[in-house]
């Protein structure tokens, strides 16, 4: 699958926004370790604006293969 293109908007929240700067700069699959597990990027498009979002999710290698689900709580107003 090719990576997604376009343009990037940074998280609003310093953690996240950090996080992914950090990974980029170091090239690295890994970007470190939230609560002592590894890290990986995941790169999403916005549903309301088109442009991609990137965000931490703690990894695990003993999953082969998975699947992501976003939602703000199930509430009417999109995530910022």
């Amino acid at each position: 699958m090719a990576p997604l293109a376009g343009q990037y908007a940074p998280s609003p929240r310093d953690f996240v926004a950090e996080h992914v700067q950090r990974h980029e700069e170091t090239g690295d699959v890994y970007a470190g370790p939230i609560e002592g597990r590894p890290t990986i990027i995941l790169t999403t498009r916005g549903r309301g604006r088109g442009k991609l979002r990137k965000a931490p999710w703690s990894a695990s290698n003993a999953v082969e293969s998975a699947r992501f689900a976003a939602s703000k709580g199930g509430t009417p107003q999109r995530p910022p």
